[in-house]
């Protein structure tokens, strides 16, 4: 019984840091949906961050993927808070309708787009 509950809870946490992708039927690392679903976890987990802890949140866009930074009032600058690794998959993006050229790195002491 035991062995099962942590097989079971094991398995959860392999596919809640997206690490499990490849063990799921039909789920490429390079699908655009899967990528956009990460894409969606991490805003609502920014969001979740700014409203509940009354942190100012941002994001950088990267041409790799993105990357969400908390601003540290104590040291005035911007902190990254989670990342995500990199994309099998080109990006373009666009804030308000514009392109956006993205860094390939984020540069430190900048203020993020988003």
């Amino acid at each position: 019984m035991v062995v099962t509950i942590v097989s079971v809870m094991s398995l959860g946490v392999v596919l809640g840091f997206g690490g499990g992708a490849s063990l799921l039927p039909g789920v490429r690392a390079s699908d655009p949906v899967a990528q956009a679903r990460r894409f969606e976890q991490a805003m609502t987990e920014a969001r979740d961050m700014a409203l509940f802890g009354r942190d100012l949140m941002g994001v950088q866009p990267l041409a790799t993927g993105w990357e969400v930074l908390r601003y540290d009032a104590d040291a005035e600058l911007w902190q990254p808070v989670a990342r995500a690794g990199p994309l099998e998959m080109p990006l373009a993006w666009s804030i308000a309708g514009l392109p956006y050229p993205a860094p390939p790195e984020r540069v430190p002491g900048a203020v993020p787009p988003i």
